[in-house]
């Protein structure tokens, strides 16, 4: 498929992921121990391979095994996703486990963001996009922090917004959500003041 420029835009279905998600359990398992005796990120304890390889494992079982119990959808493919995101979310191994599920889940999400012509929006994006005050020139979101504690999850952050006039303020927010049908669902989201407008940030 292409867009208005002629651009080429990747699409796959869910045997594409199913097949990703296996070379990469086979591809860390043959590397692993090539990866260990590396021995130098994120701290020199020898296992990063090792933790890289269990935490793509379990988000290949994870999924496996939602796709086997999803009661005759075994053909969808949003499924498949959040099952792989949670599963390497919730395998994760080690600080290095740790930083390659936040990559998984970065990248998962920024795919389900996308649209029929390939395009994502951004949580800043929409939040420019839907602010009815036009002095404000942007939005940036920092510190952002997942903390999962069994079917709930919170996503903690700052967003910090610049005017026109040189201008800026900041708040921390934090967004619910629970583990509902197979996917992440949002139940709230609070915002509260940290740096008020005029603050020089």
């Amino acid at each position: 498929m292409a867009d208005d420029r002629g651009d080429e835009i990747a699409t796959f279905d869910l045997s594409v992921l199913v097949r990703y998600a296996d070379l990469a359990v086979e591809g860390l398992g043959a590397a692993r121990e090539e990866i260990d005796a590396l021995n130098v990120y994120p701290v020199p304890d020898g296992d990063t391979g090792t933790n890289m390889y269990l935490t793509v494992e379990s988000a290949r079982d994870q999924m496996a095994e939602r796709l086997a119990g999803s009661g005759g959808e075994p053909g969808d493919l949003r499924l498949a996703l959040a099952s792989y995101s949670r599963g390497a979310l919730l395998g994760a191994r080690g600080n290095s486990g740790v930083i390659l599920s936040q990559l998984i889940g970065a990248l998962i999400r920024r795919i389900g963001q996308a649209g029929p012509d390939g395009g994502l929006e951004t949580k800043a994006q929409y939040l420019r996009r839907i602010e009815r005050d036009t002095q404000i020139e942007k939005w940036d979101m920092t510190n952002q922090k997942v903390t999962l504690t069994g079917d709930r999850a919170t996503l903690t952050g700052t967003v910090t917004f610049f005017f026109h006039d040189g201008r800026a303020g900041s708040a921390d927010f934090i967004d619910k959500f629970v583990w509902r049908d197979g996917r992440w669902q949002a139940t709230g989201s609070e915002l509260k003041a940290r740096a008020p407008v005029g603050t020089n940030l």
